[in-house]
């Protein structure tokens, strides 16, 4: 869950920064948006941050390790989340 919200914050973020507000018909708006690419690469990013740390902490007891997992991925999405709230006027006068 808590992958998906910082997900949903960077899909966000990266929308509000590169609008594509001109578009003639809907399959534009979804085939010609490379807004697109990014949850991918932020997929793979997870999953190998998830793999690495499954290397790095398997001598560590499993409710251990998901504990520090959960801390870390909770501290990026609160940073994610104070990044928003903090620049929402600036992010979104491109919508405007």
């Amino acid at each position: 869950m808590l992958l998906n919200i910082i997900q949903s914050y960077i899909n966000l973020i990266i929308d509000l920064k590169k609008p594509k507000l001109e578009w003639d018909t809907e399959y534009a708006v979804v085939k010609q948006n490379l807004n697109l690419i990014f949850p991918m690469i932020f997929a793979l990013i997870a999953i190998c941050i998830m793999v690495a740390f499954g290397f790095l902490l398997n001598e560590i007891d499993y409710k251990l390790s998901l504990l520090i997992l959960f801390v870390i991925f909770a501290a990026t999405a609160y940073g994610v989340d104070r990044i928003v709230h903090k620049n929402q006027t600036k992010l979104f006068e491109k919508i405007y």
